[in-house]
């Protein structure tokens, strides 16, 4: 399976650009079911806000009134330069990455640095997982399956 297979492509609910409020991210958020949403700009990443940038924000000053009124900007809550995945990344390095950073979704970026989507750390853990990486005949218990195929994973190393 390659990363490409795993990328979700649904800019509309999870983009957002830098000059709007802050209160529509977190409304794009909500929709999206979603800890983050990607800032992009003409095509290409400029950030990304999270619910815990929000919280910062919000905690730092103003607060809900400030957000309400539309005073508060994406650009007063983004991480700008976010980390993010080549679409040429391997699941492993993609997988060791998500552990490095403590993160659960990653933007991927093509050679010109164009926002193509994001990936999702449980699928791709999911996708690394040595059942689907060995799968074992139907007509085995499930329990067999999976230590048959935890074995034959942990044997290549």
């Amino acid at each position: 399976m390659e990363l490409i297979e795993l990328l979700h492509t649904d800019h509309v609910t999870v983009c957002i650009g830098p000059h709007d409020s802050l209160l529509a991210a977190m409304e794009r958020m909500t929709k999206a079911r979603s800890g983050c949403v990607f800032v992009v700009q003409d095509g290409k990443l400029a950030g990304v806000v999270t619910d815990g940038d929000v919280r910062r924000t919000l905690g730092a000053g103003g607060g809900i009134p400030k957000l309400a009124s539309g005073d508060l900007s994406v650009l007063d809550a983004m991480t700008a330069s976010p980390v993010w995945l080549p679409d040429s990344a391997g699941l492993v390095d993609t997988f060791h990455l998500f552990q490095h950073h403590g993160v659960n979704t990653l933007p991927v970026l093509d050679s010109q640095q164009k926002y193509l989507g994001y990936v999702e750390f449980h699928e791709v853990a999911a996708a690394l997982s040595p059942e689907r990486i060995y799968p074992r005949p139907q007509d085995e218990d499930e329990n067999v399956q999976r230590h048959r195929a935890r074995y034959e994973f942990a044997a290549q190393f």
